[in-house]
């Protein structure tokens, strides 16, 4: 079963602090480490607002966007 992106909530990526998080890039993909999940207030989504803070390699340079992440333990991509 596939994870609801619509329900998650901060306390849902708590478990995988630290943890690699792989981000699929126009050439390949590339590892980012989750190193904090945040709760920002109520939102307009049943999950309310949040904010992950993630670390990764200088190369590929990340421009600001939205991009495809899977983690193992997580029923995605998102």
């Amino acid at each position: 079963m596939m994870t609801d992106i619509q329900k998650m909530t901060s306390q849902d990526f708590q478990p995988y602090l630290g943890q690699n998080f792989n981000i699929a890039l126009t050439e390949g993909s590339c590892a980012l480490e989750l190193l904090e999940a945040s709760t920002l207030g109520t939102g307009a989504r049943d999950g309310g607002a949040f904010s992950l803070l993630w670390q990764g390699p200088t190369t590929p340079a990340l421009q600001q966007g939205t991009y495809e992440i899977e983690q193992p333990h997580l029923s995605g991509p998102f």
